[in-house]
């Protein structure tokens, strides 16, 4: 893809290289500015230095006509899995826009487990959530001015024509490059891992959630209707957030990584999706065990807890003495409706606290709850 877009005059896409490391380098060369700034001699040394204001945008312009050899008014990178990295800050008058590729997962899953440089998973159970995680991303994202995503299967000649003008027409540049060297086959993929246990589990989870028979047509229901897809969750099994636990298969965002005593939510919002074995229908109980919370100033913590948009109710959290211990907090639901497939549980915390800057430790994460397991009850 790379390849295809950089023969445009008007791009230019480095490979795989983080834009948070090419933008953290550039942005190193200001230091001296920051410094002067600091002490109040800037504006007189301003024409000396390198400054931030006026050197940004033409260092940035300068590296890619200097590797593309052209003068590009789009420039990026062609990376995988970015959306499990951390964002990256765009300077200002650097507008961030996102082209996404959905693959097949079990073409994903079949490449993953063929890697041998130790960037992938080796299990294709971890692979197929890696991706899982991938497909919910561009559910989140669609609909977004700056996102534009295409299935991978869509790449054959008939189509390529307005698969590029659409890309165009999303960066708002004339259509001068070509996607003819990308095509797709049109023949299903075969699973290569069904050897082990944990592939024909992954297998199973595949065809649960996905129709591999019409793809094309069922991915992209799924990600125009935005809403997340959940890893099967079988009967009386319970999301366990400690290290070791299965959460890895049903976070979608806002925790922490796990701990011995659990997971820590991060920030104002937590979100777990999955799909249980069976529909969650009529009278519903879902229990969180919280090990531990913050108790600052005589304030506890305060959330609430939603399953689907059905809100099941909020509490302030206060553990005192049983900081550490099992604390089982239940939410009923009389009459829970499940609305499709997967259901989406979000914990929406409403002082999320960040205790070094609150001066009670050095912890820099913006906590709300730490919590153990999450289990369902009818």
């Amino acid at each position: 893809m790379g390849a295809a877009l950089n023969k445009s005059q008007h791009i230019g896409v480095l490979h795989e290289h983080y834009p948070k490391d090419f933008f953290d380098s550039i942005e190193s060369l200001f230091k001296n500015q920051d410094f002067h700034a600091s002490l109040g001699g800037y504006p007189f040394f301003a024409d000396s230095i390198v400054a931030r204001e006026r050197d940004l945008t033409p260092i940035v312009e300068s590296i890619f006509s200097i590797v593309f050899k052209k003068s590009p008014s789009i420039i990026g990178s062609k990376i995988p899995g970015l959306q499990r990295r951390e964002k990256t800050r765009y300077p200002e008058g650097f507008r961030p826009r996102e082209i996404n590729i959905v693959r097949n997962p079990v073409d994903v899953v079949n490449s993953y487990l063929k890697k041998s440089d130790g960037t992938l998973a080796e299990d294709p159970e971890q692979a197929f959530c890696d991706w899982l995680h991938s497909f919910n991303y561009a559910v989140a994202q669609q609909g977004g001015e700056d996102f534009f995503w295409v299935l991978y299967e869509r790449f054959r000649s008939a189509e390529n024509v307005e698969i590029a003008t659409q890309m165009a027409e999303f960066l708002k540049i004339d259509c001068d490059f070509e996607l003819e060297e990308m095509n797709s086959s049109e023949q299903p993929s075969e699973a290569q891992f069904l050897h082990s246990e944990s592939g024909r589990r992954t297998f199973t989870a595949i065809t649960r959630l996905f129709d591999l028979s019409d793809w094309d047509a069922d991915a992209t229901r799924k990600i125009e209707a935005g809403k997340l897809i959940g890893y099967p969750l079988t009967h009386g099994e319970s999301i366990v957030l400690r290290a070791g636990g299965n959460s890895w298969k049903y976070v979608h965002n806002g925790f922490y990584s796990p701990e011995p005593d659990g997971s820590w939510t991060r920030g104002p919002e937590a979100i777990i999706r999955l799909t249980p074995e069976a529909t969650l229908s009529g009278k519903l109980s879902v229990t969180l065990d919280v090990s531990w919370s913050l108790n600052i100033h005589g304030v506890g913590t305060m959330f609430s807890l939603y399953l689907d948009d059905t809100l099941l109710g909020n509490t302030t959290l206060a553990l005192g003495d049983s900081q550490g211990a099992s604390n089982k907090v239940i939410f009923n639901c009389p009459a829970f409706i499940q609305a499709a497939d997967s259901v989406t549980l979000k914990i929406v915390i409403e002082n999320p606290r960040n205790p070094s800057a609150l001066g009670v430790s050095a912890d820099n994460r913006d906590l709300g709850l730490m919590i153990r397991s999450i289990s369902f009850g009818v």
